[in-house]
């Protein structure tokens, strides 16, 4: 039967200098709070396919998850969509960096658009979770193998982007329990508050010297319009 699992409110705020506010508001119902634990909570979009050149602030310089990130540093990193892969056997989920402060996506030009996380008070959301991928997440549900995955290359396909405000664990100690455990589940007890900046940015523009969000980076700097062929 027809039930609704999630009332959502989503706002979208735009400028006048190009940039965009978005900000969301989940609250569960009472039935997916019995379940044991949920996926994400984010947001997924396709952006200009000549947006390769990635940068960002964040855990890396390969993929991290909740329950796995040991191994990885906080700093600025450098990738593309087909490096931001992880090209498992069996496809799954893959490739994200966790704790991003923001993300630049840039075409050869230097041109692109920044997603930038604003901190939420009272969260203890560390930062934003990031993936791009030249495959959808219906793509790689559907694959069984990697080669039901047509090959693409950087710049002649869409980007696939997914903006995580949080995502359980992916568990895995061994090849035959992915259990995750309790520390790294998602469960659907509270609501869940979520809000970043996507901003336009220009060939001469440094997004590690974007103003934080604290002072409203719509305000703070000048954007100037652009477009991206």
């Amino acid at each position: 039967r027809n039930m609704r699992l999630f009332s959502q409110h989503i706002t979208y705020r735009f400028h006048a200098d190009g940039s965009l506010h978005v900000s969301s508001h989940i609250v569960p119902s009472k039935c997916v709070k019995v379940a044991t634990s949920l996926p994400r909570f984010g947001f997924s979009m396709t952006t200009n396919k000549t947006l390769t050149n990635i940068l960002y602030l964040g855990l890396g310089p390969h993929e991290n998850y909740c329950d796995r990130r040991e191994s990885s540093k906080k700093g600025v990193w450098q990738t593309s969509p087909s490096q931001c892969s992880t090209q498992y056997i069996v496809p799954s989920e893959n490739g994200n960096r966790g704790d991003c402060t923001w993300i630049s996506l840039r075409n050869d030009k230097g041109v692109g658009i920044m997603i930038l996380n604003e901190p939420l008070k009272q969260s203890s959301r560390e930062g934003l979770g990031f993936s791009a991928q030249l495959h959808s997440q219906m793509e790689l549900d559907a694959a069984t193998h990697t080669c039901h995955l047509e090959e693409r290359e950087d710049g002649k396909f869409p980007i696939f982007v997914n903006i995580d405000s949080s995502q359980m664990g992916v568990g895995g100690d061994d090849s035959w329990s992915p259990c995750v455990y309790p520390p790294y589940l998602l469960k659907p007890d509270d609501e869940v508050k979520t809000s970043f900046w996507i901003l336009p940015l220009s060939s001469d523009q440094d997004p590690a010297l974007i103003p934080s969000v604290d002072e409203d980076p719509a305000t703070s700097v000048d954007f100037s319009p652009f477009s991206i062929d």
